[in-house]
């Protein structure tokens, strides 16, 4: 039996009265009680069902989840106008970081194509290129990263912002 049984319990109009909780019933008393209350309850369900007017067919279902006029309809798709928003902003965002990953990239092989140390010899000089290789490097490294995110994030993004 639940609260709800029990309500109608508690209401129905018996000889005896019913405890609040139906574990403090004996398990013979309990079973016929909550019977009792089972029936109670339908009938009292049922009988104020048959005294409701209700709505043509066509408008019940409708009506049950969306009330009358527009307004909730509003409520469901403001979330998902929201998501749409938020799609669009995360394009735009993986585009421009793209761009820039794609400038630094550019601006780094500018930058490793620099002379460095022009009059150095030995160990210097190798620690001069050793660095102009690892900028180029990296160069390499961000712009495979921008390729990276225009293909793996800005597509699929821009693929589902247009569905």
């Amino acid at each position: 039996m639940d609260i709800l049984t029990s309500s109608f319990c508690l209401s129905s109009h018996d000889e005896q009265t019913l405890p609040l909780f139906p574990s403090s019933f004996s398990r013979d008393v309990g079973d016929k009680r909550a019977v009792q209350c089972l029936r109670a309850a339908s009938l009292q369900t049922t009988s104020l069902l048959n005294s409701v007017h209700l709505q043509p067919r066509s408008l019940d279902f409708c009506n049950t989840f969306l009330g009358l006029g527009n307004g909730v309809v509003d409520v469901h798709f403001a979330p998902m106008q929201g998501a749409a928003r938020t799609v669009e902003e995360l394009k735009n965002f993986w585009k421009e970081r793209a761009a820039i990953e794609e400038d630094y990239a550019k601006r780094l092989t500018k930058l490793s194509k620099m002379v460095l140390g022009r009059g150095e010899i030995g160990e210097l000089r190798n620690s001069l290129n050793a660095i102009k290789v690892e900028t180029e490097r990296q160069s390499g490294i961000h712009l495979n990263l921008a390729q990276q995110i225009r293909s793996d994030l800005e597509s699929p993004a821009a693929v589902f912002y247009t569905r």
